[in-house]
């Protein structure tokens, strides 16, 4: 358990090695549609780092704070 509450192991292995993930890492994680993802984003449900290299445009990159924020968003409450 971390201090995010439950957070499921496919989450926490690929945390445990870096400290963010890509919008196509996340999706194949959770897993969610890429079109899906980018809604949610729009609609400000989850939130980005952007993320720029030299001479690219910049990438979204997720924390596991924010993944988690959105994972709970999602779920639904018993």
């Amino acid at each position: 358990m971390s201090s995010y509450g439950h957070t499921p192991p496919a989450l926490a292995k690929a945390f445990k090695r870096k400290a963010t993930i890509s919008g196509p890492e996340l999706c194949r994680l959770l897993p969610i549609d890429a079109r899906l993802l980018r809604k949610h984003i729009k609609h400000s449900n989850i939130e980005y780092l952007a993320v720029q290299s030299e001479g690219k445009a910049s990438q979204k990159a997720f924390t596991l704070a924010q993944v988690m924020d959105f994972v709970r968003l999602c779920t639904p409450r018993r």
